[in-house]
């Protein structure tokens, strides 16, 4: 999840954990060291009591009354470490002498009788979250409350306070039976087709329930509203392909807020999103693109630049390795014009190359990203009796482009398989909804090893294939 910047309910938190885990150890708290006995412990001592602890237990808190109103909630998953980690460091937490070693499997103790539930989430929430103002109702038991909150509850209860990352953002592990999952495609053309059938091959594999909304146009609005549907919904993970990152992100924020895991693809650095996944490796991809051009056409001449939409970064992304490349290793080329977001519909495409072949008649080629580009200009190109003098090359879905390509109207493409991104999206969205392990080298189901960029969350997996005459038939006869 995206870091808070330094605060100081960020500190505080860190200060709770660091304690209770000192409390857990064998270290005296400050009620104990005032004789109030086992029934009290850490967070007593920084302040995060209330008024209705017994008033003998009350003189305690004179000193740190102004950080009663501490909330660790508030701070939520952003404050806390990962619930992973948390239970690392109370694992190999050892003190010898003091204590025994926490034992693995914290979580299981979550059911005991003694966790009470909050009013307003019914989520089950340990004393230690009470005690340290995450609104739960204490419990009361003979007049005396949290009487039974002893230094062996501190022990289990310290690794609730990995759950703050999911109770803080309002996240549960598997909150629906099976896990619920939609995603979110661009526009219903060929390709999110394709991601639909890795979507539904992942739900099926896995055991979730997994779905995917295609809108009927690339307009980012029509993205809003399946992603209000899904939250209304109340699913567990949304995925999104987005054709605007900048106009999803209070939509996105929504679903966060209410608890949903956010993952993305095509999108790295996405703002309100928890994780991105991709199939390739950015740089290259558009770096084969332009070389695998610059080839065709001898290494000089005009070219014109088609991207899915000026809104679509990753497209747009692509493009900036590519033309970079051009400009420091292929001088001669000249790029006309600016970049023309017309490659996701087909028509649009067809259109464009047309103009710009009768603007250009010296043009030697289009270098294009999105899908649907090189279908739209290659049967322009074949139209106009240009095959072999331009030259059309971009990403395409080989079952749509086999003729064109084998006409010689498409020259060449790199891609990956779209029905890995659907299924990456859901496995990945499992893995986070489940309380997994998001690490470097782990094995992401349907991807094999991937590399995790904790910083910047973003997953890769080095999925690229290369499409030419001959591989075309092989491709084609899978997506």
């Amino acid at each position: 999840m995206t870091e808070l910047t330094p605060d100081p309910i960020r500190e505080k938190t860190g200060q709770i954990v660091e304690e209770t885990i000192l409390v857990a150890a064998g270290e005296t708290s400050k009620p104990e060291a005032f004789g109030y006995g086992d029934n009290a412990f850490v967070p007593w001592g920084i302040g995060a009591g209330d008024e209705r602890r017994p008033a003998s237990a009350r003189r305690s808190v004179a000193a740190s009354r102004p950080l009663r109103q501490t909330s660790v909630v508030a701070a939520g998953a952003k404050a806390l470490p990962d619930l992973p980690k948390t239970l690392e460091v109370l694992e190999t937490l050892e003190r010898p002498g003091k204590a025994t070693r926490p034992e693995k499997g914290l979580l299981g103790h979550f059911n005991a009788p003694h966790l009470p539930q909050t009013a307003a989430t019914s989520k089950v929430v340990c004393p230690l979250l009470w005690a340290v103002g995450a609104g739960a109702r204490p419990v009361i038991k003979g007049g005396n409350i949290m009487r039974e909150v002893s230094r062996r509850t501190v022990i289990k209860s310290a690794g609730a306070l990995g759950m703050l990352t999911v109770l803080g953002s309002g996240k549960a592990l598997a909150a629906n039976d099976p896990l619920q999952i939609g995603v979110v495609g661009k526009v219903k053309i060929p390709w999110f087709d394709n991601v639909a059938k890795g979507v539904e091959k992942a739900g099926a594999d896995l055991g979730v329930d997994a779905s995917i909304i295609n809108p009927t146009t690339d307009d980012p609005a029509e993205q809003v509203r399946a992603i209000e549907d899904l939250i209304a919904k109340k699913v567990d993970v949304i995925g999104v392909v987005p054709n605007d990152g900048k106009a999803l992100e209070p939509v996105l924020k929504r679903a966060q807020d209410a608890g949903i895991y956010v993952v993305m693809n095509e999108s790295p650095g996405q703002k309100n999103a928890d994780w991105d996944v991709e199939l390739i490796q950015d740089k290259a991809f558009g770096e084969a693109h332009l070389e695998a051009f610059a080839d065709a056409i001898g290494g000089e001449g005009k070219y014109v630049v088609f991207v899915g939409g000026l809104t679509v970064a990753l497209h747009n992304l692509w493009a900036d390795y590519a033309v970079a490349l051009q400009k420091q290793k292929y001088p001669k080329m000249e790029q006309i014009g600016d970049r023309f977001g017309v490659s996701n519909s087909v028509d649009d495409s067809y259109k464009t190359a047309i103009d710009q072949m009768q603007a250009h008649p010296d043009l030697k080629g289009f270098l294009i990203f999105g899908a649907n580009g090189p279908i739209g200009a290659g049967q322009a190109v074949a139209d106009r009796e240009k095959i072999g003098k331009v030259i059309v090359v971009g990403p395409f879905i080989p079952s749509q482009g086999i003729k064109l390509m084998k006409e010689g109207a498409i020259t060449r493409g790199f891609l990956w398989n779209p029905i890995d991104s659907g299924y990456a999206m859901v496995a990945l969205g499992k893995t986070l909804a489940s309380g997994g392990d998001i690490k470097d080298g782990m094995d992401l189901p349907g991807m094999g090893q991937v590399q995790v960029d904790t910083t910047t969350h973003v997953i890769r997996a080095n999925k690229q294939i290369d499409l030419n005459p001959e591989t075309i038939d092989k491709w084609a006869e899978i997506i």
